[in-house]
């Protein structure tokens, strides 16, 4: 289960991507509920998470977090989203941070998916060639075959295509009658 978000904290000044090593120039500290030690994402996982955590999945094209003032002189912190179908979301805060903890949890959910069929194609009764085919195998009998359409075209017409055929061949370029 994905630890809850208390707080993102926007580092404009960037930094060195603990992961990766590559400096990015703005990164996101998350800071957790439970108090544990915060982590440091770059914009690669910002995206991933927040794209895995949309329902349906979607491809984000990006996002930003805007700080807005009321008439009132309160503040209002809201996250806009941006997806490539260029519809958006604007989301507060709340929102956002479950939003990127549900990605990060699908995005393990993923994981273990894939961890499964991975294990499932290198057990085979006589090695990796025998699980490969049985997979192919498996997978064939899946495919959906369409069903046969009878033909649509009367005898009658079929002729009059023929000498239709016949008669562009010998003049391409003249005058046809009906």
């Amino acid at each position: 289960m994905s630890k809850v978000i208390n707080n993102i904290e926007q580092l404009n000044e960037g930094g060195l991507n603990p992961k990766s090593g590559i400096f990015e120039s703005v990164l996101w500290k998350l800071e957790f509920e439970d108090m544990s030690e915060s982590r440091i994402l770059g914009r690669i996982k910002m995206l991933e998470y927040i794209g895995k955590g949309t329902m349906p999945s979607k491809t984000v094209y990006s996002f930003k977090k805007l700080d807005l003032k009321t008439t009132l002189g309160n503040e209002i912190r809201i996250w806009v989203i941006v997806y490539d179908d260029k519809s958006d979301l604007e989301l507060v805060n709340k929102d956002f941070y479950a939003l990127i903890t549900r990605g990060h949890s699908n995005r393990n959910e993923e994981k273990v998916v894939e961890t499964v069929e991975s294990t499932e194609i290198s057990e085979g009764s006589r090695g990796l060639v025998s699980a490969a085919i049985q997979q192919a195998q498996k997978e064939k009998s899946h495919k959906v075959t369409l069903p046969t359409t009878k033909t649509i075209t009367t005898p009658e017409e079929k002729k009059q295509l023929y000498e239709f055929r016949k008669q562009s061949r010998e003049s391409p370029f003249g005058e046809y009658n009906d």
